[in-house]
């Protein structure tokens, strides 16, 4: 079972991890949401660069404690 996400929680947070569906993770830093007809994004900082993740293609994400 896939967890839910709070995204008003990951967005602009500090120290979040990211599942992707592909059994990847990602440990960073999350900016700002996107949500457009071409597809709703995450900006995302991963070790000290930025990317743009497609929502699409996460699990779920979480803070880090």
């Amino acid at each position: 079972m896939t967890k839910e996400t709070n995204w008003k929680e990951i967005e602009n947070a500090d120290n979040v991890r990211v599942f992707f569906k592909d059994g990847e993770v990602w440990e960073g830093d999350a900016s700002y949401l996107d949500i457009t007809d071409e597809g709703d994004t995450l900006a995302f900082w991963f070790k000290g660069k930025p990317y743009t993740l497609m929502l699409s293609e996460i699990d779920y994400c979480e803070r880090i404690k």
